[in-house]
């Protein structure tokens, strides 16, 4: 506040002579020399007075070095004791004034920069640095009122730990210092970390779970394809793997659980194996196939046999003998460890109709020195190629 002088008579006027006498007299103006009359002094005018004579621009003085808060609407631009110059605005933190603030501020030189207006080409012709706590940058659709709603705008939220790209109020990226996620109306996305990752879609997840110990592949469809240029697994209502080279299927499981080897099923597979049995690389003929305590048949001497058998008619357990046709008369008794007991085969030769001999085959099973007659349940016989 600047004080002035109180006086009694403002014309009262004191004039000191040479020898420092003097006399008290009373000066006003002429009136024929005043053109205009001048604002009074007074402690309202000090108070406010500046270049302008309006309200846009105070000057005040700084208590105790206490910094000023602006009223809304207004700038103030201060120094402090030490010599230093401030700007403090409305609604901002206030900011020093120096020579290396000044010179960090971007000039721009023929081009005025209004609202709605359009940044065409700014060539820096260095680099820029543009940084904040929290820097928002994109583009909102054209505004017909002054709004500063931006849930319809595109942009990037930056902060000094995340980033983000936001459409619409929905993020779409989303990075962090470990963690990058590409998301979809938050039903499809990418998420990527250090030690693993996800990727979901429609009804579907593929990455590795939390746990960080199990690879998922799952989806709610009704049909899932994997595979190579050379072969694919097709699982819909049913398991296929299939040759990529025609589309052939070769392996199919069906919802029963039954197994198909192309248009075979498993089980016709082995028992059309098992009708040609191979043994140590010899494609075997099943000559017979059911149970019987005996054999009619003509056994060759320069062929081989095996004969399946089993202690009772329908026993689960089987037991084998191979041997060469020449031998099965003269055959020693062999030890079986899963019966516990010796077994051996027993030929009777007979003479057929018509010329043609039969010979009559029964094995006996030997235990504690008691002989019983065991049950033939397949017989195979080596099948012989005939090359011209």
């Amino acid at each position: 506040m600047i004080e002035t002088k109180k006086l009694s008579d403002l014309t009262l006027k004191r004039i000191t002579k040479s020898d420092n006498t003097f006399e008290d007299v009373h000066i006003t103006d002429v009136p024929t020399n005043i053109i205009s009359n001048g604002t009074n002094i007074t402690d309202n005018t000090l108070d406010n007075i500046n270049y302008k004579d309006n309200q846009s621009l105070e000057f005040n003085k700084l208590i105790n070095n206490n910094m000023p808060t602006p009223e809304s609407g207004k700038c103030l631009i201060y120094s402090t004791t030490d010599g230093k110059l401030y700007c403090a605005i409305s609604g901002y933190n206030p900011f020093e004034i120096s020579q290396v603030t000044a010179s960090d501020i971007i000039k721009k030189k023929g081009v005025t920069y209004v609202n709605n207006g359009s940044l065409d080409y700014f060539n820096l012709n260095n680099g820029m640095r543009l940084f904040s706590n929290s820097t928002k940058i994109g583009a909102t659709p054209t505004r017909t009122t002054e709004t500063n709603n931006i849930l319809d705008a595109a942009y990037f939220d930056i902060t000094d730990d995340e980033i983000k790209a936001i459409i619409n109020n929905n993020t779409k990226i989303d990075i962090t210092n470990d963690n990058i996620k590409l998301k979809q109306n938050d039903n499809s996305k990418i998420e990527l970390l250090y030690d693993r990752f996800i990727l979901t879609g429609k009804q579907t997840e593929v990455g590795i779970d939390s746990t960080k110990t199990t690879f998922n592949c799952d989806t709610s469809l009704n049909k899932v394809v994997y595979g190579n240029n050379k072969y694919k697994i097709e699982i819909t209502n049913e398991i296929e793997i299939k040759n990529n080279q025609n589309n052939n299927t070769i392996i199919k499981i069906n919802q029963n659980g039954e197994i198909y080897l192309g248009d075979k099923s498993l089980e016709d597979y082995i028992k059309e194996l098992a009708s040609k049995e191979v043994r140590r690389h010899k494609e075997m003929i099943r000559i017979f196939n059911g149970s019987s305590k005996y054999i009619d048949s003509y056994f060759y001497y320069d062929n081989n046999y095996v004969f399946y058998f089993s202690d009772t008619a329908n026993s689960n357990i089987l037991m084998s003998i191979e041997i060469n046709g020449l031998d099965i008369e003269d055959m020693s008794p062999i030890y079986i460890p899963k019966t516990n007991s010796y077994y051996y085969l027993d030929q009777y030769v007979a003479s057929g109709i018509d010329g043609d001999d039969t010979d009559t085959i029964r094995i006996y099973k030997v235990n504690n020195g008691n002989h019983s007659q065991v049950y033939f349940r397949e017989v195979y016989k080596e099948h012989i190629w005939n090359i011209r």
